[in-house]
């Protein structure tokens, strides 16, 4: 922290937010670029469980009760000034609440004064990303607009299903990826979605953002609802057990808390059932159209498949695409296989070419080994 003339002029943040303050500076959480008070909250608070009043984080900054602060302050995050927050003003709340800031917990203290601010987010990268998705909007004409958030950790063959199902009906679908904390970093799901989409998706169709460092999305479906229409969804297709949306069966169909909040906002809201894989059709179905049960069905059960993939086990084809495998092996068991290329000579067919080889490429040919018939 920087002190001029006695008051606080730059205060610490981490990367999540700064990642919720580059959304709130482009109105993608609210109606509003400023950050606001408890008693204001904006046009949707009414729906929101989770306040949007920015608190400076006490382990960053300590103890800023007693400080005053200039009218702009600069905000760095790891020793970088990162942007700015103009025309500040305080104000004190004694109670606890829950922030989109800290969306893993439920209530937190506020031992620091409440800021109240225009948001100067620099090198904001989702002002280019929506900038983009307005001109793609505007080049495709795309009236039908979809948009779909998933935690693809890893990208299962459910995953695939929605988002071809998605895209069949709409002119343009936005995919968002969001950035859940666990085996995987941002930058290897980046790196598998990226070669799905580009192998097996129509690129003109979709447009993917990923929402790094960013802890409220899978949490919160409000937001998600907030963010996505401000992108210039008029769609939302969200799965059935998303662990947020309140969902309840009447007048046989399904319904959420979150329909007055769509209604509100002009956005049509999609639930999709679960998908799984039924040994007795010998297809992947929906677990509503399916007459089998679930003691015939293989779900596609993201936790149980990410513990596969930390034990070094590879997933069944019939659960997550082998370069998909590949890439998540090669990634969490780095320099694994020692003398690969002699690995390859005793045990893979070979050309008579000799090349060096991967780890990617190893677990892909051995998956292909796996899927082998034969007959003795």
């Amino acid at each position: 922290m920087t002190l001029t003339s006695e008051k606080i002029s730059c205060i610490n943040i981490n990367k999540n937010e700064l990642a919720i303050l580059s959304l709130i500076q482009i109105k993608a959480l609210s109606n509003t670029d400023r950050l606001i008070n408890d008693e204001e909250q904006g046009e949707f608070s009414e729906f929101l469980f989770n306040s949007l009043s920015f608190y400076p984080s006490f382990a960053l900054n300590g103890d800023l009760s007693n400080k005053k602060f200039s009218k702009k302050l600069l905000l760095k995050c790891e020793d970088e000034i990162v942007g700015s927050l103009e025309d500040v003003s305080t104000f004190s709340s004694k109670k606890k609440i829950a922030s989109i800031f800290s969306p893993n917990l439920c209530y937190i203290e506020n031992n620091n004064p409440g800021l109240c601010a225009k948001v100067n987010i620099y090198n904001n990268p989702y002002q280019k990303i929506k900038q983009d998705v307005e001109n793609k909007i505007k080049k495709s004409n795309a009236k039908k607009i979809t948009a779909i958030m998933l935690d693809a950790s890893p990208l299962t063959r459910a995953h695939e299903r929605m988002l071809r199902w998605t895209i069949d009906k709409a002119d343009l679908v936005l995919i968002f990826v969001v950035d859940a904390k666990d085996e995987f970093s941002m930058q290897i799901k980046k790196e598998c979605f990226d070669f799905f989409t580009k192998n097996y998706l129509p690129l003109d169709k979709i447009y993917t953002i990923y929402l790094e460092n960013l802890e409220l999305f899978s949490k919160d479906p409000n937001y998600e609802c907030l963010l996505v229409k401000s992108f210039g969804a008029n769609k939302f297709v969200i799965e059935q057990n998303h662990p947020g949306i309140g969902l309840l069966y009447d007048n046989f169909t399904f319904n959420s808390f979150l329909n007055e909040l769509s209604k509100k906002t002009e956005l049509e809201l999609i639930i999709l059932p679960e998908f799984a894989f039924c040994n007795q059709c010998n297809i992947m179905v929906s677990v509503k159209s399916c007459p089998h049960g679930a003691h015939h069905h293989i779900k596609y059960d993201m936790q149980c498949i990410r513990k596969l993939l930390t034990l070094g086990i590879m997933p069944p084809t019939v659960l997550v695409r082998k370069e998909i495998s590949a890439k998540l092996l090669s990634y969490l068991f780095k320099d694994k296989i020692k003398n690969i290329d002699s690995f390859y000579s005793r045990v893979f067919p070979s050309n008579g070419i000799i090349k060096s080889r991967s780890e990617e490429e190893f677990y892909i040919d051995l998956a292909s080994l796996y899927q082998t018939n034969y007959f003795i």
